[in-house]
């Protein structure tokens, strides 16, 4: 059963303002952890005020592969897959499939 006690993972590519100042703080209110997965690690780690708002964790997030891979390495079961960008829709679809979670059609 998936519920707040599984982290809400995001896909990112180039750091944006709308996963940092929009996303993060907004799941984080619902009470779930956050998980960032981006293979900008350096960049993305800057943007994060500190840990307890969410981890950030290396991974090619242009493949679905990668990032299932990078979840069951961590002993991940997230509650929800997604990105703000267009160019990871198909990634994040084809992992949060994995998952059996809801995804973009």
């Amino acid at each position: 059963m998936r519920n707040n006690d599984n982290p809400l993972v995001i896909l990112a590519h180039v750091p944006h303002p709308a996963v940092f100042d929009g996303f993060i703080p907004a799941a984080r209110a619902k009470g779930y952890q956050v998980i960032v997965l981006t293979d900008h690690y350096d960049r993305t780690s800057e943007n994060i005020r500190d840990n307890a708002e969410a981890q950030v964790w290396p991974c090619d997030v242009f493949n679905p592969l990668a990032v299932i891979a990078c979840l069951g390495e961590h002993a991940t079961v997230p509650a929800a897959i997604f990105s703000n960008s267009d160019h990871l829709q198909t990634s994040a679809a084809l992992a949060a499939s994995w998952f059996r979670l809801p995804t973009k059609d």
